[in-house]
């Protein structure tokens, strides 16, 4: 789970720090009025997004960005990836992991018990249909 985690905030930093560098002065500017440094709100966006935690820190929360495409769309991932579809992606990596394991692993026998029994294993493992029904909600 915290490689998990640790990846969303990896992957969050990677989108919006490039994006904020090069972002349009409307932004750039805004941030720099309200004393906020451009690393700073990547790093602090992508993990508040991630945790679900609705914190910002500028002070119209996300307002002057709501026309921003890139930052919007890469947020939304972030809540959904770190809270709502959490057991989706989870399953997804355990699927993913168990296809590319060699057959005689043992690792490869570990994840087909995860995929088989997941809430033996962990409460936040779903079984396939419900993960399905999860997804598509």
């Amino acid at each position: 789970m915290s490689g998990y985690l640790i990846a969303l905030h990896l992957i969050g930093v990677l989108c919006l720090l490039p994006w904020i560098l090069q972002a349009p002065s409307k932004y750039t500017d805004w941030l720099e009025e309200s004393g906020i440094g451009k690393t700073w709100w990547a790093f602090y966006s992508a993990q508040t997004m991630v945790n679900n935690l609705g914190f910002t820190l500028t002070p119209d929360s996300m307002a002057t960005f709501r026309d921003a495409t890139w930052p919007m769309l890469v947020m939304t991932f972030l809540a959904f990836a770190g809270n709502t579809c959490y057991p989706v992606f989870l399953r997804l990596v355990i699927w993913i992991a168990y296809r590319l394991a060699s057959e005689t692993s043992q690792a490869k026998e570990a994840l087909r018990y995860l995929l088989e029994h997941p809430r033996r294993c962990y409460t936040l493992l779903f079984p396939s249909r419900p993960t399905w029904i999860l997804f598509g909600i």
